[in-house]
């Protein structure tokens, strides 16, 4: 597991924000891999996560997959497919790795599944490296 101390106002993995995600990433071979558990603050329908968290959980899983790498980027496309709902409560795991490098561009996976490894959606990535934050 490792730890931000320069972004600890993350909204995703920031310990410091109060409203935040809290993510804990940790690495597993190739994969960056976060476990987190819906609050109902996070809901769009009663008892299902919102489609924008469930986009963030991706987005970041990603961004940290390439910050392992020492590679700071934004997010410059992000293709998602919600396949089956998030429901509040229910333990999931997000993860994430690079596919590959096109130029500037860095193209990556992400997906979250549920603890029998059944996939609930899936994302594909298009990030480009971010001087201004090194």
């Amino acid at each position: 597991m490792f730890e931000d101390k320069e972004y600890t106002k993350c909204f995703a993995c920031g310990k410091d924000n109060p409203f935040g995600l809290k993510l804990k990433f940790y690495k597993d071979n190739n994969w960056v891999i976060a476990e987190f558990i819906p609050h109902e603050n996070y809901q769009g329908y009663p008892g299902i996560l919102h489609g924008g968290i469930t986009t963030t959980l991706m987005d970041e899983a990603m961004a940290k997959a390439l910050y392992l790498m020492d590679i700071v980027a934004l997010s410059v496309k992000i293709e998602v497919h919600f396949k089956k709902k998030i429901e509040i409560g229910e333990k999931v795991r997000v993860k994430a790795k690079l596919l590959e490098q096109k130029r500037k561009i860095f193209i990556l996976t992400s997906h979250i599944e549920n603890e029998q490894g059944e996939i609930k959606a899936e994302a594909k990535g298009f990030f480009q490296q971010y001087k201004g934050l090194l």
